[in-house]
């Protein structure tokens, strides 16, 4: 239950049926009154007249509760999917670019208020375009949703994933900015990139991706310009090759030793 529906079920249907429980006591309260202890028969007879009225309209306060509970509801749910649809990619599940960007400022913000730097990672994917123009644009897709779950299988909780467009991804890893700890993280990236995509149409792809790193937080530099340092490292890992990574601002590009399946032909017919 999340908290927006917690707080409906206190604030509505909690009064409702507390209301609803009172009314039900006091009509039960004037039946007994009625029954036991009027000696005259008209008078008995209209207080439990009025008991039953009084029972009637804790019955349909009741289901009037549930009916405006129901909407209410109702609301709450298109409003969470609404800004779901706001924040994340529909195509991937990922987070959108608008969100990712939100996050970085405050990842940021956090960074330099307790001098804990973390990993900014921008890359793009190799071959992509050859996928589309080859198998179709439906094949594209499924290459972007299978890249989007291999991301969330080797990523941590706390890591910020993204699609930013295209074949832009982008992730945040916060708390890492030890060098051989984000070449872990980025290694495992291209290792499940790598491995080969079978398509619906039963052809296997090989994509792979260049990434650009960053470590932020160390300074007081914009946001923008970090993001365009990535960007920067990621055309330098692109120079070099596949399967390559490349730290800003220095620039060191960094292959990794492709498996002996990520050496097969891009488009292998089964």
């Amino acid at each position: 239950m999340s908290r927006d529906q917690l707080s409906i079920e206190v604030h509505v249907a909690k009064p409702i049926a507390q209301t609803a429980i009172l009314i039900a006591c006091v009509a039960l309260l004037l039946y007994i009154l009625g029954i036991q202890y009027l000696p005259y028969r008209g008078e008995s007879q209209l207080v439990v007249t009025l008991a039953l009225l009084v029972s009637l309209t804790a019955v349909l306060l009741t289901i009037m509760g549930r009916d405006l509970l129901h909407r209410v509801r109702s609301l709450v749910n298109e409003d969470e999917e609404v800004r779901f649809l706001a924040f994340h990619d529909t195509l991937s599940g990922l987070a959108n670019r608008t969100f990712f960007e939100a996050q970085f400022k405050v990842q940021l913000r956090k960074a330099r208020w307790a001098s804990s730097p973390f990993a900014l990672v921008l890359f793009d994917l190799n071959r992509f375009k050859a996928v589309n123009d080859t198998h179709g644009h439906q094949s594209g897709d499924f290459v972007l949703k299978a890249v989007a779950e291999r991301l969330q299988n080797i990523l941590r909780n706390t890591d910020v994933v993204a699609r930013l467009g295209g074949d832009e991804f982008g992730i945040i890893l916060p708390g890492t900015s030890n060098e051989v700890a984000i070449s872990i993280v980025v290694s495992k990236v291209i290792g499940a990139l790598e491995a080969p995509i079978m398509l619906p149409n039963t052809c296997v792809v090989d994509i792979g991706a260049a990434i650009g790193i960053v470590v932020c937080g160390t300074d007081d530099t914009p946001p923008e310009d970090l993001m365009h340092q990535a960007d920067m490292a990621v055309y330098e890992a692109k120079g070099q090759g596949r399967s390559c990574y490349a730290f800003a601002p220095t620039l060191h590009s960094r292959p990794v030793e492709p498996s002996a399946r990520s050496r097969k032909a891009s488009l292998l017919p089964i």
